[in-house]
């Protein structure tokens, strides 16, 4: 008597995928949330909630897309923890991995991943922070050695994407008004 085949979807692996992925919803939505909110002369924090969310949100996606691809080339087998932990925390090389990954299966996005100069400085801003030892821990870090030349994120963010945004939608006369009122 042949046994029948039981749905992959009610293993528990499948079950873990379900709660990572909702994990993941809530790190981008409240980073992306939080960076809405963020104000550089009042909400300082707001930011740094914000490159958490984004960031951790991000590089999970990016391993669930890695996952899945896995378990898609591997008839529904899923990777083992020691090669999830070897995909690493690199954004911008998990970034790099999921469009290879979108290219092998020849996907067709919706939202494909932006190409514009803002975007990959986003991305470099998030894997700077992303970074234990120039990132999230800069401020540390800088409490221990003030000259250690740790860029602060929130500096980094500052000078590398919002000035680019200023200079690149915001004519002369008025982002100089937005700066203005922006430091008060």
């Amino acid at each position: 008597m042949a046994r029948k085949k039981s749905n992959p979807l009610d293993t528990p692996e499948w079950h873990a995928l379900r709660h990572e992925v909702a994990l993941v919803r809530h790190l981008l939505g409240s980073g992306v949330t939080a960076l809405g909110r963020a104000s550089y002369g009042s909400k300082i924090g707001e930011y740094y909630t914000a490159f958490f969310g984004i960031s951790v949100g991000l590089e999970r996606l990016s391993k669930l897309i890695q996952v899945a691809d896995r378990a898609i080339s591997n008839n529904g087998q899923m990777p083992g923890e020691r090669i999830i932990r070897g995909f690493g925390h690199k954004i911008v090389m998990l970034a790099n991995v999921v469009e290879t990954v979108t290219q092998k299966h020849r996907l067709k996005l919706t939202y494909p991943r932006p190409t514009y100069a803002i975007s990959k400085k986003c991305l470099e801003c998030l894997d700077a922070f992303a970074d234990a030892n120039r990132g999230r821990y800069a401020n540390f870090a800088t409490i221990d050695d003030p000259h250690l030349g740790v860029e602060e994120p929130l500096s980094k963010w500052w000078a590398e994407v919002a000035e680019s945004i200023f200079k690149n939608t915001i004519t002369a006369k008025k982002s100089s008004s937005a700066l203005r009122k922006w430091h008060r």
